[in-house]
């Protein structure tokens, strides 16, 4: 069975990560875009993923669950592994 679940923030998903088995495919594309929070207030991820501080936590955490969670607004762009990425900023 395939189910699809969209979450509006990163501490959703990873809420749901850790209360969830096995989760085949994990993307964080479009993270914080149309949250209503001011970009200034936000680490810019990649143009699509614009993080605040508790986010970047969030993510960070979810990324120590599922180290193949990704990014990729839509099908037919290129998977990017958000550890890959949080390692650049580091």
């Amino acid at each position: 069975m395939r189910i699809l679940v969209l979450t509006r923030t990163v501490k959703d998903a990873l809420k749901i990560r850790q209360n969830v088995g096995e989760i085949g495919f994990l993307n964080v594309g479009n993270t914080g875009r149309f949250d209503g929070i001011d970009v200034s207030e936000k680490l810019v991820l990649t143009p699509t993923i614009m993080l605040t501080d508790a986010e970047q936590q969030a993510l960070k955490e979810l990324v120590a669950l599922d180290p193949k969670a990704c990014m990729q607004q839509v099908p037919n762009d290129e998977q990017k592994l958000v550890k890959d990425v949080l390692d650049k900023l580091n």
